[in-house]
């Protein structure tokens, strides 16, 4: 009991109840989670070719390092090819940044009850994307980077050798997650490394945490020699990213709505909030350790080049989330002189847990939401339009399959009608500037002309900014057009037919 007589709220306290805690919320806003999200669907034909032993860039196309490709891969051949499991995936990596975020909010005095916080606004602001992959996966490693850098910096020791190679192992797990965050943080990281041993041979602590980053970098590379892919990474990765066309500035992306307006607004007050207090306190342990963790936020930040969206800006400035139950104890001590946030968070865990088993099932069935019971997409909720599409384009699939024919579909979310029949083209299911490597458009196209190939190719109306319209406006003149359906024209080749 409470001195006051009140019966106390019971908190996750130990690691253990914390991660259960977030599994639950996680678990169930990946369950409720609806099929629009084309991101999702890209990243779950990563794991799902991985799975089968694809190779990537050979096999098929991504224009990052393929690790969360590989660790999707290995679970999916485990526990089977399906969204569900690559959701699971996504709540495992989600609850366990929020148990990273926990311990550096814990860090910078948070309570047992406050230091939920950070993780479960970081569950709320994701609950539509709760998938993994190469972003959060990196941000996981950052956060754990950041801890173990902190905790040198506050014990003033000086950070053990085995400790210096062991993160820079995770530095080097983030280029083979994205190569271009990946760099960055690991730059950031050797600035930290020096700065958290400066009192202890620093130059020496760089040369550790550089030597663990080489472990996984050099493993990569033998990699690509020994499967003969060196030649498609660099390709994909490198030359052909240049043609990615999707750009999303700053400015831009506050005037796309009020809702993603205030989100570009709050997100970074908590960096604004930490850069003044690491001035303020600056010959302090506090202000040392501040800027240990700016500086490592500062090498995420490349996450919202070239687009700055919700996703993207929720990722890079997810960090900076650890810091709000110290901004809110401050504006309590400051402005209103009482513990009202302390009193208030001891209920949100508790809320929030039961919004997380029924809120989401209460807003999904709003939506019309229903179950798909189709190969690789068992159990998965669908809204009503994913569902009709898929079922208004199955018959012409299965028509074509049944006379030994190859069917395309040229449009950006073409894998949610193909993965069902085990289909996938190379480049074609994910016919995006940017993603094409070196090849054109154009090129790809010719290569698809067959003797029996039949395309159901999107209208117009149905593109994104890295779509290729176009060239596939360009491409349907040459093809023979024998019907349509409600957003879709069905073609073959003119010549053989």
């Amino acid at each position: 009991m409470t001195p006051s007589g009140t019966k106390r709220i019971h908190v996750p306290r130990t690691s253990f109840q914390v991660f259960v805690f977030f599994m639950i919320l996680n678990c169930c806003a990946g369950f409720f989670q609806g099929t629009g999200n084309t991101d999702e669907i890209w990243n779950f034909t990563f794991g799902w070719q991985a799975s089968m032993g694809h190779l990537p860039y050979r096999d098929f196309n991504m224009l990052q390092t393929p690790l969360s490709a590989w660790i999707n891969g290995l679970s999916m051949a485990l526990l089977g090819r399906q969204v569900l499991v690559f959701r699971f995936n996504g709540a495992i990596l989600f609850s366990l940044i929020a148990l990273a975020m926990r311990r550096i909010s814990l860090r910078f005095g948070a309570d047992a009850y406050a230091s939920l916080l950070p993780g479960m606004i970081f569950s709320a602001l994701m609950c539509t994307n709760v998938f993994l992959e190469y972003s959060c996966l990196i941000l996981f490693f950052q956060l754990v980077i950041m801890n173990c850098d902190m905790q040198a910096m506050d014990a003033g020791t000086g950070m053990k050798k085995r400790t210096l190679v062991l993160t820079g192992v995770l530095a080097g797990l983030c280029i083979l997650s994205k190569q271009t965050t990946g760099v960055f943080l690991c730059l950031a990281s050797l600035i930290t490394a020096f700065l958290t041993n400066r009192k202890d041979h620093p130059w020496k602590a760089m040369e550790c945490r550089l030597s663990g980053m080489c472990i996984p970098c050099l493993l990569f590379l033998a990699y690509l020699l020994f499967t003969g892919t060196f030649h498609d990474f660099m390709d994909y990765c490198f030359y052909g990213i240049s043609t990615f066309t999707a750009k999303g500035s700053y400015d831009w992306y506050l005037s796309t709505g009020t809702g993603n307006m205030l989100h570009g607004i709050l997100m970074p007050v908590p960096v604004l909030a930490a850069c003044i207090l690491c001035i303020q306190k600056r010959k302090e342990k506090e202000g040392k350790t501040l800027l240990i963790f700016l500086i490592l936020l500062a090498g995420g930040l490349i996450n919202m080049y070239p687009i700055t969206n919700y996703y993207h800006m929720t990722v890079a400035l997810g960090p900076a989330l650890c810091l709000v139950p110290r901004m809110l104890t401050l504006m309590d001590e400051k402005l209103f002189h009482k513990d009202i946030f302390g009193s208030l968070v001891k209920i949100v865990p508790a809320g929030y847990l039961l919004f997380a088993l029924c809120g989401y099932a209460i807003i999904g069935k709003s939506e019309g939401m229903t179950m798909l019971d189709v190969p690789h997409f068992k159990g998965v909720m669908s809204e009503p339009f994913r569902k009709e599409e898929m079922e208004l384009l199955s018959p012409y699939i299965e028509q074509v399959l049944s006379e030994g024919s190859e069917i395309y579909i040229l449009d950006n979310t073409a894998e949610y009608c193909l993965i069902p029949y085990d289909i996938y083209h190379k480049d074609l299911d994910m016919f995006l500037y940017g993603n094409l490597g070196t090849r054109t458009p154009q090129e790809c196209l010719e290569e698809s002309l067959e003797e029996s190939a039949y395309y159901l190719i999107a209208d117009s109306t149905r593109s994104n900014t890295q779509f290729p319209s176009s060239e596939i406006r360009a491409f349907e003149k040459k093809l023979k057009k024998t019907g349509e359906t409600e957003g879709f024209a069905f073609c073959n080749n003119d010549v053989n037919n």
